[in-house]
């Protein structure tokens, strides 16, 4: 089940409300015959839920979005489900490092990874070597993946532009 819902929304009506709904999908998930729900956290942006917002970086935003998580972690294996974190780059849950600290972290069987490779990538590192931070998250997170997906993503090829030249909304930056 994905729930991709905004747990660090700047609004506390919106983000107690995307929590209460994350909840629910815990709580029916096995009704639903799934015992994974899947969410990216989500972004301080108040305007859009897949754009980057500089809280997302700092120690503060990811101190504000442990306390959700654990929560959550918690309410899932009371009801027989796992949460998946999966990561975005321009959530709080951005890169393999922040993923890695939040198991320290939260440290619970109810939790696991969404391995989707395309939601690492970033400007600065998908031109290099994009082969190496595939290992990386492979090498670092392979005993916390319990579902991958994945999608093709290039760099978009004009200066003036974070997306890509298709079709695509804020997700595909």
């Amino acid at each position: 089940i994905t729930g991709d819902l905004n747990f660090v929304h700047p609004d506390p009506d919106t983000r107690a409300g995307n929590i209460r709904k994350m909840r629910a999908l815990l709580k029916h998930a096995r009704d639903l015959g799934c015992g994974y729900v899947v969410s990216e956290v989500g972004t301080f942006c108040p305007t859009h839920n897949w754009t980057h917002h500089p809280k997302n970086k700092t120690e503060a935003g990811y101190r504000e979005l442990l306390p959700i998580i654990v929560d959550l972690v918690k309410y899932a294996y009371d009801h027989g489900a796992t949460y998946l974190v999966e990561p975005c780059s321009n959530h709080v849950m951005h890169s393999v490092e922040r993923v890695l600290r939040l198991f320290a972290d939260v440290n619970h069987k109810a939790m696991g990874f969404v391995m989707d490779p395309a939601n690492l990538y970033t400007t600065e590192n998908i031109e290099d070597n994009p082969d190496d931070l595939l290992r990386h998250a492979m090498d670092a997170l392979g005993d916390k993946i319990l579902l991958a997906h994945a999608k093709d993503c290039r760099r978009a090829q004009t200066t003036h532009a974070l997306k890509a030249d298709i079709d695509a909304g804020d997700g595909h930056a």
